[in-house]
């Protein structure tokens, strides 16, 4: 036939049983023309340009015709009866259609496949580049974020700093006309000045407009020194837009150009200090008090007299620790005395004695605080309030004030009270040393050794003359033997109190010794010494 087509058409309709064709044409045929019904044989051991097809289900006869193919091909006779057999096939297929189709598209499939190759490689190499590049972006991208994040984070970190802070802190730029502008002002600005930042007039705002007029000259003499390149801290007070007056305190220095040494502008922060001043000025005034109660403790330490403790109480309290109202009470004999008051007492004084409260806080020694809702209680509108600092078990100070004393201040009040007691105890004891040192202890008369030092301290001309009376006391020796030492004792006594009662009160009488007794009369005659004793 002329195609193969036909021949493998009449193969499959069963016209032929069997049909020989180039093997990739008929291959290529076979599967183009959908003849599942063709068995075509595909040996890969037998090697030749064609091949036979059979019906299928002719296996036998296709195996018949494969060998005698293969028989040919191993005698070497297949060139020549190929030439013999199918050259005018092979010479009429080779001008078919189908040759000339493989013809032009085997190589133009070769090409699209170098071209699809190359495509390929391209896109893959392309791919790979785009995937390189998009994980460089993606890096890049989320280092980005990262930054962006951080950057927000500080801004957070900042704002809730500025508004946490109480600092102030600002920036001024000068202008090149002249002009000073204050482009940045930090949260903390509206809790200082009390001028909010939402507000519309706040540009024209000048600070120097907020600071206390006695204050302005010395602000701008420090904003010319900062100006001039110098970095400065100062003091000063402003007036809030409430009208409260508050002290700062501000350090400033000078920005510079990044191309000069030109001051561009002052950067600077501004503290409210007014709390911090208070304390300050209230630490020294404590420590102006404590001085001068130093002062009041050493001339306590000095004194020999009760009465210059108690008159320096007094005047500390009114002078040092600046109390309007208070009264100095002492217990004496058993019973508590007022020794002092100062101010319009009389009600809460009234009040302290009846109420037992002055004896307690002497006998238990602790200071003692009365509000004064208490005391609205037991006196009618009554403003003040009681606090009692005990001198141990010889008085107590009561001071009466409108507003709790602070808790320094009770702790001044109870050292000046201890110096107190200190002096006045160290004065009684001094007083009794002396006493037990010059007195005879049976008849409290002066001793020998006091004496016989009045006898070298009155040893001047302004005491002249002077008389001495000496005698003794008869019978004491009989009164001992007959009723006991006792009754000499007493009678001892009893003399002594005859001879003080007889005597000046510039005259010194003193137990010699035994039943010995002896009188020094200043400024005395003999016969004035002689009526006195007679």
């Amino acid at each position: 036939v002329e195609y193969p087509e036909i021949a493998l058409r009449m193969l499959n309709e069963g016209q032929v049983d069997a049909v020989l064709l180039g093997k990739i044409q008929g291959l290529y045929l076979i599967k183009e023309l959908s003849l599942k019904n063709i068995l075509v044989s595909e040996d890969p051991f037998v090697r030749l340009e064609y091949c036979f097809a059979v019906k299928e289900g002719d296996v036998e006869l296709l195996s018949l015709l494969n060998e005698g193919l293969a028989i040919i091909s191993s005698t070497g006779e297949y060139r020549q009866i190929y030439n013999k057999w199918f050259g005018a096939i092979d010479a009429n297929a080779s001008n078919s259609p189908w040759q000339s189709f493989l013809l032009f598209a085997l190589p133009a499939a070769l090409i699209m496949l170098l071209v699809l190759g190359g495509k390929y490689l391209w896109n893959r190499t392309l791919r790979k580049e785009v995937r390189e590049k998009t994980a460089f972006l993606s890096a890049k991208l989320a280092e980005e974020k990262s930054v962006e994040t951080q950057l927000s984070l500080s801004v957070q970190r900042y704002k809730s700093m500025s508004e946490t802070i109480s600092d102030y802190y600002y920036e001024i730029d000068f202008s090149n006309d002249g002009e000073d502008h204050e482009v940045w002002r930090s949260e903390a600005f509206e809790r200082i000045s009390g001028h909010s930042l939402d507000s519309p007039d706040l540009q024209e705002l000048d600070w120097e407009s907020v600071i206390h007029p006695e204050d302005l000259d010395c602000y701008k003499g420090h904003f010319e020194s900062v100006r001039s390149g110098n970095e400065e801290r100062i003091e000063y007070r402003i007036v809030r837009k409430d009208g409260a007056l508050r002290w700062v305190s501000e350090y400033s220095k000078p920005s510079y150009s990044k191309d000069s040494s030109r001051v561009r502008g002052i950067r600077g922060a501004v503290r409210d200090i007014t709390d911090e001043k208070l304390v300050k000025d209230e630490l020294e005034r404590t420590k102006e008090k404590v001085s001068k109660l130093h002062d009041i403790a050493l001339k306590m330490e000095k004194s020999n007299e009760e009465d210059t403790i108690f008159h320096s109480i007094i005047d500390a309290s009114a002078n040092i620790l600046g109390m309007e109202m208070f009264g100095l009470y002492l217990l004496y004999n058993q019973e508590i005395v007022t020794l002092e008051t100062k101010g319009e007492v009389a009600s809460m004084q009234g009040y302290l004695f009846r109420s037992g409260i002055l004896r307690d806080s002497i006998e238990n020694g602790n200071t003692t605080f009365i509000s004064n809702s208490s005391l609205c209680k037991v006196i009618t509108d009554c403003e003040q309030s009681i606090l009692a600092v005990p001198m141990k078990s010889i008085g107590v100070l009561v001071s009466y004030h409108d507003s709790p004393m602070k808790q320094e201040e009770v702790k001044l009040v109870e050292i000046l009270m201890a110096h107190a007691v200190e002096a006045i105890y160290r004065i009684r004891s001094d007083k009794e040393i002396h006493y037990v040192t010059f007195h005879d202890p049976l008849t409290s008369l002066y001793n020998r050794s006091f004496f016989e030092e009045e006898v070298e301290r009155l040893n001047v001309e302004r005491q002249m003359p002077i008389s001495i009376v000496m005698g003794d006391v008869n019978g004491l020796k009989i009164v001992n033997d007959a009723f006991g030492h006792l009754e000499g004792d007493r009678l001892l006594k009893t003399v002594a109190d005859c001879l003080k009662s007889s005597m000046r009160s510039d005259d010194i009488i003193a137990r010699w010794g035994g039943d010995e007794f002896i009188m020094l009369l200043p400024q005395t005659d003999t016969q004035s010494a002689e009526s006195l004793v007679g």
